[in-house]
């Protein structure tokens, strides 16, 4: 009887381990294929750009979670040097983007910033020397839907009425809250119907569409935000 519960115990031991070493990281996991929000945990999302040093053909692009090693690769380039990556990041953001050639050694990396479910278009990238170099680092195209989160984590600064909104709202996406920014000369908020809204007309909860730039600490600049 006292070895059985001695083994019985150290499973149990065993077990919380595990499970606290699964829990730590930056990216949350979800038991069950979860990910909220409808999408019955299809987070899928496309990073996307176009290689302009020479060469720049045969060059496969790969992006790494680091924190459960998860890896997406794009098919090797053509002349066009056009790369391709679609995976599902379900609430990383900053992922591992190397380039490599048909040796799959290494030729640069840098990071990149990746939302749930979005479409994130790098544009002309060089690579030199080990470096990544985009033609507009400040100019990063983003577009994602999700669903606004006004909560005591999550407030919100936006106000004003169509034409002269601004601030910053929470856009929630799976796992993953998205700083948005809304300047009331460059962001556009419209309804369905492409009426033109203003802050005071987006609640919690409400699903929108946001196309925009990434800027610093994760935070995006909108262009257009869509009400559902």
């Amino acid at each position: 009887m006292r070895i059985k519960n001695i083994i019985a115990i150290s499973i149990f031991i065993i077990c919380i381990i595990t499970i606290s070493l699964l829990s730590s990281g930056g990216c949350d996991l979800n038991f069950g294929g979860g990910g909220g929000n409808g999408d019955g945990g299809n987070l899928v999302s496309i990073v996307q750009g176009t290689i302009i040093s020479t060469p720049n053909s045969g060059i496969t692009a790969v992006l790494i979670n680091n924190n459960n090693g998860t890896v997406f690769q794009s098919d090797p380039t053509d002349n066009s040097g056009n790369f391709f990556i679609t995976g599902d990041f379900n609430g990383c953001l900053t992922l591992r983007l190397e380039f490599q050639d048909s040796n799959e050694d290494v030729i640069a990396f840098t990071n990149v910033t990746v939302f749930p479910k979005t479409n994130v278009d790098l544009g002309d990238v060089s690579l030199d020397n080990g470096n990544v170099i985009l033609d507009d680092a400040d100019n990063i195209n983003l577009k994602f839907d999700g669903n606004i989160n006004i909560s005591t984590d999550s407030p919100n600064t936006c106000s004003g009425g169509a034409d002269d909104s601004q601030g910053t709202i929470v856009v929630t996406k799976g796992n993953t809250d998205i700083t948005v920014q809304i300047e009331p000369t460059t962001t556009n908020i419209v309804d369905n119907n492409n009426n033109s809204i203003g802050c005071e007309d987006l609640f919690n909860g409400q699903g929108v569409d946001v196309t925009g730039t990434l800027q610093v600490h994760d935070t995006v600049l909108a262009d257009t935000i869509i009400r559902k």
